[in-house]
């Protein structure tokens, strides 16, 4: 009897649960507040940042997946190459530069100034547009506190370590604009064409600032050059970035203004906001009133009242003396 009971008690658990319809959309999103809530925790305690990496694999290219503080470079030649091709890393760092942590080993430090060599051949002619492009990836690959805005999109293993594939990049839209106009004037004497337009890839001529982003950080999958997939994420002034990340924006540097204290801003030819400007022109003169009337007015209606009494005159005068001579002829005839 109580076995019969038993198997009642369990038919009628499955009955029910069998009945319940599926998960509703309220369930859902209350799943996705609480994913979202429990990262946004994760996120708060650690609102200074760490690394996300740190290293590389020399086969590929691919960053070490790395959770922890920064390191120092430990080599006062890569500090001085770090130094000389990421100034801006340096403005922020407590005590001496030579014991500076950051997020990036020596090798990377190497591979970076291999790739900026490339960038400064292309963009070279404009010092301010590449010190813009060099902060977007000196903070991204340096950076001690670049997990406030960069994040590991896919990793996976190969030989033994976790790789980074695939990295989501929170960028302010204010940045990229500004990075964009920076750059957006600057020739490419080989080819007589805008370079931003070679830089964009299949964009060209209708690069903006955005698809610039999504350009650089096309990887081999979609046929760019970057070694991984960067997915470079605009930020808004009035919007939030998902789960709490802090988007990047560091100070940029204009094209007509001067990258640093030994260089100058930009040529006209590739920034048109230093062409010397044209020389204002001169304010137009008062107007010449004579009274409620405008002068050039009045004196036309005043020739042209002195001529109608010359022209009245001569007629009247005309009539007299044709009249008189008339007259005269009259009597003499007679």
């Amino acid at each position: 009897m109580r076995t019969y009971a038993l198997c009642f008690v369990i038919f009628a658990a499955v009955l029910i649960s069998s009945a319940k319809s599926e998960p509703s959309t309220e369930d859902y999103e209350e799943v996705f507040q609480d994913y979202n809530a429990r990262n946004h925790e994760e996120k708060s305690s650690d609102d200074e940042g760490h690394c996300i990496w740190y290293g590389f694999n020399p086969d590929n290219h691919l960053n070490l997946a790395y959770n922890g503080p920064a390191k120092s470079l430990g080599d006062p030649s890569k500090t001085a190459i770090l130094k000389e091709i990421c100034p801006d890393l340096y403005n922020n760092v407590p005590g001496k530069a030579e014991d500076a942590e950051f997020c990036c080993s020596p090798d990377q430090v190497d591979d970076m100034y291999a790739n900026f060599a490339l960038i400064s051949g292309f963009m070279g002619r404009c010092p301010s547009c590449v010190k813009n492009l060099r902060n977007i990836f000196c903070f991204m690959t340096c950076d001690p506190h670049h997990s406030r805005y960069a994040h590991p999109n896919q990793t996976d293993i190969i030989d033994g370590e976790k790789i980074i594939l695939k990295l989501d990049y929170y960028v302010k839209e204010e940045f990229a604009q500004n990075l964009f106009d920076s750059c957006a004037e600057v020739k490419n004497p080989s080819s007589n064409s805008l370079a931003i337009s070679t830089l964009c890839g299949g964009w060209g001529e209708l690069c903006n600032a955005d698809r610039l982003l999504n350009a650089m950080g096309a990887g081999p999958e979609q046929g760019g050059f970057s070694p991984f997939d960067i997915y470079f994420t605009p930020v808004y002034n009035d919007q939030k970035s998902p789960l709490g990340f802090e988007p990047f924006d560091t100070p940029t540097v204009a094209c007509s203004e001067s990258a640093t204290n030994t260089s100058g801003p930009c040529s006209c030819v590739d920034c048109s906001a230093t062409c010397p400007k044209p020389k204002p022109w001169p304010p137009l003169p008062e107007p010449w009133n004579v009274g409620i009337m405008d002068g050039l007015n009045f004196v036309m209606l005043l020739t042209w009242s002195m001529v109608s009494v010359v022209v009245v005159v001569m007629m009247l005068w005309t009539w007299g003396v044709f009249r008189k001579g008339k007259n005269f002829l009259f009597h003499y005839t007679k």
